[in-house]
C-alpha cells in the first residue's frame, strides 16, 4: 500500500509536467512497473506461444530466403496470428493503462493505493473503457481511410507530373509527396489529440460511460489542441527515442557477438529480442501514463478550477473521482 501526501498542482509549463512525471515514476516505480508488468509479461508470453504455435518466426524466415511468394496456408497462418497479436494487444492496452491511470491519479490525490487496489478499478471499469477506445478506433480508421484516399490522388497527381514534365516533375512530384506527408501526419495528430488523448483518464478518473467520453474529451481539449498537441508529441516521441536507443544498443550486442559465439537459433534469437522489447518498454509505459494523466489534470485546472486538495478531501478512497 502507498500513501503521500496531495500534489499541488498549478497550470504547468510542458517542462513541468515531465519534471512532476519523472519524480511520481520514481517515488513509486516499483508499484508502475509492477502493474504494467502484471499485463505486459503475460501478454508477451501468449505472444510468444502464438507465434510458435503457428510457426511465424520459420514462416518468416523461409519467406525471407525465397524469391516464391508465400503460399495459402503461410498467409492464413499469418493472417491468424495478426488477429491473435491485435486483440492481445488491445485488451492488455486497455488493462495496463487503465490500471497505471488509477493508481496514478490516487497518488497524485494523496490516496492510498496498491497494485491490486489499481487493478480491481479496472474490473469495474474495463467494458466502459474497451467501448471508448473502440468509438476511437472507429474514428481513426475514417480519418486514416480518408488519408489513405487523399494520398492516392497526390500519388496520381505526382505521377502524370513525372510523366509530362520529366526531372523538372520529378521534383515537383517528391515536393507534393513531402507536403501531402506532412499534412497528413499533422492532420493524425491532431485527430487523435482530440480524440483520444485523456479517454482512458475520463474513464478511470470521472467514471463516464463510453457514449459520453468522446464529447468529454473534446470539451477538455477544445481550444488548446495545438498545445496539447505538442505535449503529446514531445512525450511520446522522447519517450520512443529513449526506448528505442535503448533497445538497438543490446539487441546490436546480442546479435552481433551473443548470438553467433553461442550459435543460438533464427527462433530463440527472435523469442530474447521480443522479451528485451517487453521488458525495455515496461520501463517507459508508466511514465507516459503518468505524464499524460499529469496533463489531464492540468487541463482541467485551467478550464475548470480543478481543486485537487478539495477533491481529495470530499471524494473516496478509491475510485473515480467526482468531476
Amino acid at each position: 500500500m502507498t500513501t503521500g501526501a496531495a500534489t499541488n498542482l498549478a497550470p504547468m509549463s510542458l517542462s513541468d509536467i515531465v519534471d512532476e512525471a519523472f519524480d511520481l515514476y520514481k517515488s513509486h516505480f516499483a508499484l508502475f512497473a509492477g502493474i504494467a508488468a502484471v499485463v505486459a509479461v503475460p501478454a508477451s508470453l501468449i505472444d510468444r506461444l502464438a507465434s510458435h504455435w503457428l510457426g511465424i518466426y520459420r514462416l518468416m524466415e523461409r519467406i525471407g530466403a525465397s524469391d516464391q511468394p508465400p503460399d495459402a496456408a503461410a498467409i492464413g497462418a499469418m493472417m491468424l496470428y495478426f488477429m491473435v497479436a491485435a486483440t492481445v494487444m488491445s485488451i492488455s492496452y486497455v488493462l495496463q493503462t487503465g490500471a497505471l491511470t488509477s493508481a496514478i491519479a490516487q497518488r497524485v490525490l494523496g490516496r492510498p493505493t496498491s497494485l491490486a487496489a489499481a487493478y480491481r478499478s479496472v474490473r469495474g471499469s474495463f467494458w466502459r473503457l474497451l467501448g471508448a477506445w473502440g468509438l476511437v478506433g472507429v474514428i481513426w480508421c475514417a480519418v486514416m481511410g480518408a488519408a489513405v484516399f487523399a494520398t492516392a490522388i497526390v500519388i496520381g497527381v505526382a505521377a502524370a507530373a513525372v510523366a509530362a514534365g520529366g526531372s523538372m516533375g520529378t521534383a515537383s512530384a517528391v515536393a507534393a509527396g513531402l507536403i501531402a506527408g506532412l499534412v497528413i501526419g499533422v492532420i493524425m495528430a491532431l485527430v487523435a489529440v482530440m480524440t483520444s488523448v485523456f479517454v482512458t483518464q475520463i474513464v478511470m478518473i470521472e467514471g463516464r460511460p463510453a457514449t459520453e467520453t468522446l464529447n468529454r474529451q473534446w470539451a477538455l481539449a477544445k481550444g488548446q489542441v495545438w498545445r496539447l498537441a505538442v505535449a503529446c508529441v514531445a512525450v511520446s516521441l522522447g519517450s520512443a527515442i529513449l526506448v528505442g536507443t535503448t533497445y538497438a544498443s543490446i539487441d546490436a550486442l546480442l546479435e552481433y557477438a551473443l548470438f553467433p559465439a553461442l550459435h543460438i537459433p533464427f527462433e530463440a534469437q527472435i523469442t530474447v529480442s521480443s522479451i528485451l522489447s517487453t521488458l525495455i518498454g515496461l520501463l517507459a509505459q508508466p511514465f507516459i501514463a503518468t505524464a499524460f494523466t499529469l496533463l489531464y489534470f492540468d487541463q482541467r485546472v485551467r478550464r475548470e478550477g480543478f481543486d485537487l486538495d478539495v477533491l481529495s478531501r470530499s471524494a473516496h478512497t478509491q475510485g473515480p473521482a467526482e468531476c
